[in-house]
């Protein structure tokens, strides 16, 4: 049988669903004649319940409950339940549910089924598929090959692994054994590469509490999954950073200090004490860097930073961060600059465009051979302000530079340098808020670039 003749006729559609309609109590009086056909019917008195679409049609008898003595009925899409009520075929009704599924329209449910976020496929107790929606098997001449055949055969059809089949039918044979309670498990398989599901059978019962259909459907958790590694990649970076990172500092600064109370002890000179407190000095400077950017990364992760955009000139903000870096760097030379087109002002913000800029001047001085081994190219494009800080220093892996940028990563070959994987994050966030673009270039012992780009919204309109 197709997949399209399965509509609300089909045996696994009624009674388990319709149990499960929401009750409404309306009572009524009835009048039945010798063939079920409805006579008369009134509702109660106080209620507003107006039963007149029940006239002139037949109640069909299901049968009576012997404990109750109520005899159950369903009549024009109303289940109903009757008791004596007098003499003459008269009866008290009461509505138990309004038969919704009689009353919508044809291959409503289908849809609703076909177009639900999940795989969804109904068994039958030897395995063999009654039904399977959409989002399990896009291709209808697949989905109607399935209907009436099991997952070995659906592995042999698809050229798959029949172990796949046969783990599924294990499985099948654990939720009718047990099958009271639905069986939840995890799937995962490396069809079109590596999926995961979360996949739950569960059997719909009969009259007779006994499986009739089983239902199956599973929700695809891949991108759950890849989050959760990124998040376990994340935390064992973040603690590789404070085994390293934070010990290398404290670890100085402990040793300076304790060589700054031997030379106390032996009425040191002053001057032989400065070293050691230049010592404390930087390496708290250091550990401030790193609060800071792991502060800034979490305000720009909760998007609480402040972004305020005026009109700046590019190279004299950036010429001032080169400036400050040059005063704590003293043996730092003069950088290779280039500016090409006509400078002019462009809507940056005046507190992070600097950050931005300092980042990466500290991320190029840090691996370059020398200072002038860096290159510093402005260019005033017409739509966009163009900033590239090439290096000549080791470069980057090229299967890792899809991973640059992401938070407490660092290159397998920048171990040897401090750092805490954190300042091209800031810098490809921080441009993000301006609307511009990052990207990264390198090559393998030759160098890197780094690229921005701010859109130019301070460029001239056009006339006309």
């Amino acid at each position: 049988m197709s997949i399209e003749s399965v509509n609300i006729a089909s045996p696994f559609n009624i009674p388990a669903l319709e149990r499960t309609l929401p009750s409404f109590f309306a009572q009524f009086i009835v009048h039945l004649a010798p063939d079920g056909t409805v006579m008369d019917c009134e509702p109660t008195d106080g209620l507003e319940f107006t039963p007149d679409g029940l006239n002139k049609k037949k109640m069909h008898i299901e049968g009576t409950d012997p404990e109750t003595g109520y005899t159950r009925a369903h009549v024009a899409g109303f289940e109903v339940q009757l008791k004596p009520f007098g003499s003459n075929g008269v009866y008290l009704g009461q509505i138990i549910a309004e038969n919704q599924i009689a009353r919508m329209p044809a291959g409503f449910y289908k849809r609703v089924l076909d177009n639900f976020p999940s795989d969804i496929a109904v068994f039958t107790p030897d395995k063999k598929y009654r039904y399977i929606n959409i989002n399990a098997v896009k291709d209808s001449a697949t989905r109607n090959w399935l209907i009436g055949r099991d997952d070995l055969e659906y592995c042999e059809y698809r050229n798959l692994d029949p172990n796949i089949g046969r783990h599924r039918q294990q499985l099948f044979d654990r939720a009718l054994q047990n099958y009271m309670n639905p069986l939840s498990f995890e799937e995962h398989t490396h069809v079109n590469g590596d999926k995961w599901h979360i996949r739950v059978f569960k059997a719909l019962l009969n009259e007779k509490k006994e499986p009739e259909y089983i239902i199956g459907y599973g929700l695809d958790t891949t991108d759950y999954k890849l989050q959760v590694q990124q998040f376990a990649d994340l935390r064992s970076r973040f603690i590789n950073l404070a085994s390293h990172e934070f010990r290398t500092p404290l670890t100085a600064i402990q040793s300076a200090a304790q060589l700054i109370e031997l030379l106390q002890e032996k009425k040191a000179k002053p001057e032989d004490i400065q070293h050691y407190l230049k010592q404390i000095q930087d390496q708290v400077n250091r550990l401030n860097t790193i609060m800071e950017d792991i502060l800034m990364l979490g305000k720009l992760e909760a998007a609480k930073l402040p972004f305020q955009p005026k009109p700046i000139h590019v190279w004299p903000a950036m010429e001032e961060v080169c400036n400050i870096l040059r005063s704590g760097n003293p043996e730092l030379g003069e950088p290779h600059v280039v500016i090409e087109g006509e400078p002019r002002p462009v809507l940056l913000d005046p507190v992070l465009f600097p950050i931005i800029v300092n980042n990466v001047l500290t991320n190029a001085l840090k691996y370059a051979r020398d200072c002038d081994g860096i290159e510093i190219k402005v260019q005033f494009l017409p739509e966009e302000v163009r900033i590239c800080v090439a290096d000549d220093g080791i470069g980057i892996p090229e299967s890792e530079l899809p991973f640059i940028g992401n938070s407490f990563f660092r290159a397998s070959n920048s171990e040897s340098f401090p750092g805490t994987g954190l300042g091209l994050t800031i810098v490809k966030e921080l441009v993000k808020y301006h609307q511009g673009y990052f990207q990264i270039d390198s090559t393998l012992n030759k160098g890197t670039t780094v690229t921005i780009s701010f859109p130019d919204f301070q460029k001239p309109q056009k006339n006309g």
